[in-house]
């Protein structure tokens, strides 16, 4: 969690706030409507740590959903709303007719992308009778593991690779590089925090494991919704779109500098500004015994 400063520590810039966990109901409404999504919980992967600390309170992981099943019914909605104005920014002219999301929640992304063949994967919390759309073709697995998927025009993944470990990064890329010719990617940034969160990384740290199989980032999405609070705030922070070199030559598109990719969106700034407020205004003895809670 974002936590408490001690004075020595007060002349450091404050982190993007971990309570904002988009795994969870958010509280600021400016931050999402809903969670990653916005109908899709975080699975635990059986191959995570044993536990994680959530405030003071220490989770155990099981190898299923946080929620229970009826709060995804409630999100479709704004989700499928969500989706459709991403899907709107992408550049005029990618293909999408064969669209896959590896880490896809219950579809709802791959059913407003309106591709002809649609190819999800997610942890076995999703049973058939959730999919948004009964075409998906869908697979149940531990994204920790390899996994090959089919060959499509576009692939999704969405506040997923924080999820995995560290030493997961560079093989996940590959998979999903290994699938299509154009990535959608959106992971979490350092200090952005959240449910299971083992990796958060910023853009460039991604923007180099693409470029190891031949996809530069092209930050023509974050400008186009930055501003859009329809859009959960993570993907207005963290969307880029990783094409190879004859994709973004038919676009007409020039690559961006991947030393700039990285950005903190206003709206977890001023969450962190507000925690950070907060943690000053406390007498030392509070910070001292809450920072102690949290090392427990």
């Amino acid at each position: 969690m974002f936590g408490v400063t001690l004075p020595h520590q007060r002349a450091s810039p404050p982190k993007v706030p971990a309570c904002c966990d988009h795994d969870l109901v958010p509280a600021d409404h400016h931050l999402a409507p809903a969670d990653h999504h916005l109908a899709r919980p975080i699975t635990i992967w059986p191959a995570q740590r044993a536990s994680h600390r959530v405030g003071t309170r220490r989770i155990r992981f099981m190898p299923t959903s946080l929620y229970p099943a009826d709060f995804y019914a409630n999100r479709r909605a704004h989700t499928a709303h969500a989706a459709s104005r991403i899907f709107a920014a992408l550049p005029e002219g990618l293909n999408r007719n064969r669209v896959a999301d590896i880490g896809c929640g219950t579809g709802t992304f791959l059913a407003a992308s309106g591709a002809a063949y649609q190819f999800g994967i997610e942890g076995d919390w999703v049973k058939p009778g959730m999919l948004d759309n009964p075409t998906i073709v869908f697979e149940s697995r531990d994204l920790e593991q390899r996994f090959a998927g089919p060959a499509v025009d576009l692939v999704l993944s969405l506040e997923v690779a924080e999820h995995l470990s560290p030493a997961r990064a560079e093989s996940f890329v590959a998979d999903l590089a290994a699938m299509a010719p154009a990535v959608l990617f959106s992971a979490a940034i350092p200090g952005q925090g959240g449910v299971g969160h083992l990796n958060e990384q910023w853009p460039s740290y991604w923007a180099m494991h693409f470029a190891a199989h031949g996809l530069k980032p092209y930050d023509v999405l974050r400008d186009k919704i930055w501003t859009d609070e329809a859009v959960p705030a993570w993907y207005r922070q963290n969307a880029i779109l990783f094409l190879d070199h004859a994709t973004a030559s038919a676009l007409d598109l020039t690559a961006s500098d991947p030393a700039l990719l990285d950005r903190v969106h206003p709206a977890f700034w001023a969450r962190a500004n507000r925690e950070l407020k907060y943690a000053n205004a406390l007498p030392e003895s509070e910070v001292l015994r809450r920072q102690a809670q949290q090392q427990q």
